[in-house]
């Protein structure tokens, strides 16, 4: 078979690699708009409408109507999912965004995207042969533009896996990358900068937490009344849930709800629930989190960074096993 882009396996290699195997075409605005959507791409639509997009966008350049697309040399199979994507299926891989832009124009036609539509587009085709050739592609692009954040990579992975999430809070990646690393250390080496390949990997095996826990709270973490009150969205704490999800298998029932007793540990958790009340001093563990975090008692630093991460992960993941079995115990 011939070619097949060399797609070097180190990032730093894949940014400095210039030679491609490639062709070279154009594309009516209609073909342009009918190339199917990559996979792995962020939220084009909603970035479409940040307003330096659409400045970016307003006056039609020269260099808006180069793009760039893949075209598939064989069957190339989804495993997650189980999506076969056939031979000769050609992906857009950047140009997503312009083109909502151009669409919603061409529809519209009065002027408020784009001040003109380009009859052309020029485009860039590569070969991929498999689902980790798109991945490898696609990231190398991404960074070479240095456009697309590692928020937005996960927006896409949690795509490809076919869920999404409402919590704004889970939609950021530290707290899930982490919980991955920690877990799977083997196979997430790093919580820091992961591919697009090990991002879907990590929305992959984390699918069932993630869509419990964007339950709780009604899709959105409670705020505290002041930037130093209590809140439950903190890169620890939803990192140790996240662990603890996983690990004891908490999903939603068939009805949309979750019956598991981490459940409710995690409603407690958003709510600020605090029972210090009792003669002996003896706290639940959702007690002592909510008051670690409010009084600084052990750790003082709660700000995220790698230096306490994993003093307060612990922290977090003993008081969440205490409550979990019940055990009410005096502060540490």
């Amino acid at each position: 078979m011939t070619n097949l882009i060399p797609l070097p396996q180190n990032r730093q290699q894949r940014r400095s690699y210039k030679k491609f195997e490639k062709k070279v075409g154009t594309l009516t605005l209609k073909q342009f708009f009918e190339l199917l959507r990559c996979p792995k791409n962020r939220d084009e639509v909603f970035r479409s409408l940040q307003p330096k997009v659409r400045r970016k966008f307003k006056k039609l350049l020269a260099e808006h109507c180069d793009v760039i697309a893949a075209i598939a040399t064989e069957d190339i199979l989804h495993e997650k999912t189980g999506k076969v994507y056939k031979k000769g299926t050609v992906f857009l891989i950047d140009g997503h965004t312009r083109r909502v832009i151009w669409t919603n124009e061409y529809e519209e036609g009065l002027g408020n995207w784009c001040d003109h539509l380009p009859e052309e587009i020029n485009v860039t085709y590569y070969y991929i042969a498999s689902y980790k050739d798109l991945c490898d592609l696609y990231d190398h692009f991404d960074n070479s533009s240095s456009t697309e954040k590692t928020a937005d990579k996960y927006y896409g992975a949690c795509k490809v896996n076919e869920f999404e999430l409402s919590n704004p809070k889970l939609k950021q990646v530290m707290a899930i990358q982490y919980a991955a690393h920690k877990l799977y250390p083997t196979v997430f080496t790093s919580p820091k900068a992961m591919s697009t390949y090990d991002l879907e990997e990590v929305a992959f095996r984390f699918k069932d937490a993630l869509l419990a826990l964007d339950k709780v709270g009604g899709g959105t973490f409670k705020k505290g009344k002041n930037k130093k009150a209590y809140t439950m969205a903190t890169t620890p704490i939803i990192c140790a849930l996240l662990m603890a999800f996983k690990k004891h298998g908490v999903r939603l029932d068939e009805n949309g709800t979750c019956s598991h007793p981490l459940f409710e540990i995690a409603q407690k958790l958003n709510k600020g629930h605090l029972n210090n009340t009792a003669d002996d001093g003896k706290m639940d563990g959702v007690s002592h989190i909510v008051n670690e975090w409010t009084y600084d008692l052990l750790i003082k630093e709660k700000a995220f960074n790698f230096n306490t991460i994993d003093k307060e992960l612990s922290f977090c993941l003993y008081w969440i096993e205490a409550h979990l079995s019940d055990k009410r115990l005096e502060k540490i």
